[in-house]
């Protein structure tokens, strides 16, 4: 039984790997190279913190606070149009 739930979150990851993969090849050929990359790296920083909390019960602290309102905060500033 552990084996047939080992191999399903091997394919589930793999499907999910495939799918953000092409997203990003996606919208790479899409938005310009200074707005994609600095809006997908701050975006993976926002889901890290937000899967911490959930899944791992970290407390949200002040310092999260911080980091997240610099996140938002550098995600509007790149997607100002100039």
């Amino acid at each position: 039984m552990a084996t047939l739930i080992n191999i399903s979150l091997l394919v589930l990851s793999i499907v999910l790997a495939t799918g953000r993969n092409l997203l990003n090849t996606h919208l790479a050929s899409v938005l310009d190279s200074a707005v994609f990359y600095p809006t997908l790296n701050i975006g993976m920083i926002l889901l890290s913190l937000a899967m911490s909390i959930i899944i791992f019960k970290e407390s949200f602290t002040r310092r999260h606070a911080f980091v997240l309102a610099f996140a938002f905060s550098g995600m509007i500033l790149v997607n100002l149009p100039s």
